[in-house]
């Protein structure tokens, strides 16, 4: 999904001036939803949209952000009512989703999530194309395609640090269970040397094959055969130019027998307050109806739309996606079955800040040996610099 940025004037925007209908209070910071709310305005004239900052102090009724799971957030939400929680059909959800709803306590709903897709240039896909691709066969044939020189001939195959913004789908596609609590840290040892083992494998800290050859767009060395691979998320993929989507081909990333996604996900939740109304939830309802997402789709296309997908992205609403799919003839034939999907149920708290000022730049530094022992020297630092202070 797209970084979320929004630019509110006066810490509001309006969508109804009426005074007859009910008011809804949303907190959010994600630019995805204001299509969807101008559709329910649309559909809703009576009814009071305010949309406040995440930042704000005022009481809302409904709150839409990512990572909504860490408990920060839940404490700012309520439970559902159980008979709406049976009457909403759960089936409808995506496999994943569902166990996210159940794990939380009914607090929270995602909404929408994003997925990796390793590109591929056409020339370069096997005969017989698998769906998805795991992390080992990844490096294996990232390495395998490298071509050391200083000729014309110099090719790789791929290197994390092109994309730092992918190591922490990469680290992640390992179950480490790395927790990052303020007053505890821990991980699996034996599968976090493992991870950092594997995707220190690949990367390569010699910087001049970027320098010379990255004054091309990424698309256009991928196609030319200077680099095997290059990484996306579904919503760039939907983004990009179509001659370069019918140029190449697209694995999804898996991690065991499922498909990974982004570790952050778009949900909502409503509050305290917002249970105490019934226009809050009947909005939620209306952002979860799959027919409502179709027209959200639709709106995107006709209005050229930068965001594509309801929210952006994937939705958690298994009939949103096929929808979607039918629009792209590339996913006719590659999109996975819903219960492929694999949404994080527990995302470790702070994550974002880590990955940010730990993680990044812990493996873009040359002069650091990469080993558990000086991970966890840097988690250590992290912690202490960041949630104790």
């Amino acid at each position: 999904m797209k970084p979320y940025i929004i630019i509110v004037l006066l810490s509001l925007i309006l969508f109804s001036c009426s005074s007859k209908g009910m008011d809804i209070n949303i907190r959010t910071d994600s630019v995805a939803m204001l299509k969807a709310i101008e559709l329910y305005n649309q559909d809703n004239p009576d009814i009071n949209i305010t949309i406040l900052p995440t930042h704000s102090q005022e009481t809302v009724d409904i709150y839409i952000g990512n990572n909504l799971n860490n408990p920060g957030h839940l404490e700012l939400l309520d439970e559902y009512p159980k008979d709406w929680l049976t009457d909403m059909n759960i089936d409808k959800f995506i496999e994943s989703a569902q166990t996210v709803i159940l794990d939380n306590e009914n607090k929270i709903i995602p909404l929408a999530f994003d997925v990796p897709l390793v590109l591929i240039d056409k020339s370069q896909a096997p005969n017989v194309f698998p769906l998805s691709i795991d992390m080992g066969t990844l490096t294996d044939q990232a390495i395998q395609y490298n071509v050391i020189s200083t000729s014309t001939s110099a090719r790789r195959g791929y290197n994390p640090l092109w994309q730092p913004k992918f190591l922490d789908t990469l680290l992640l596609s390992y179950d480490t269970n790395i927790q990052l609590g303020s007053d505890f840290i821990s991980w699996d040892s034996s599968v976090m040397k493992e991870a950092i083992t594997k995707l220190t494998t690949f990367i390569d800290y010699d910087n001049g094959f970027r320098k010379k050859y990255f004054i091309e767009h990424p698309y256009n060395l991928l196609t030319s055969g200077r680099i095997k691979f290059w990484l996306v998320t579904f919503e760039e993929w939907l983004e990009m130019p179509e001659n370069i989507r019918s140029e190449t081909n697209f694995y999804f990333f898996n991690t065991d027998s499922k498909l990974e996604s982004l570790p952050q996900y778009l949900s909502i939740g409503l509050t305290p307050e917002g249970l105490k109304k019934k226009t809050p939830l009947e909005m939620v309802n209306w952002l979860l109806d799959s027919n409502n997402q179709k027209r959200i789709i639709d709106s995107r296309l006709e209005s050229k739309d930068l965001i594509k997908g309801a929210y952006g992205g994937l939705s958690t609403i298994k009939a949103s996606n096929e929808y979607l799919s039918s629009l792209y003839k590339q996913l006719a034939h590659r999109f996975p079955r819903s219960e492929d999907f694999e949404l994080y149920h527990h995302i470790p708290e702070h994550w974002d800040d880590f990955v940010e000022t730990g993680l990044i730049p812990w493996f873009e530094n040359p002069r650091i040996e990469k080993n558990e022992e000086n991970f966890s020297q840097m988690v250590e630092n992290w912690h202490r610099s960041s949630l104790q202070e």
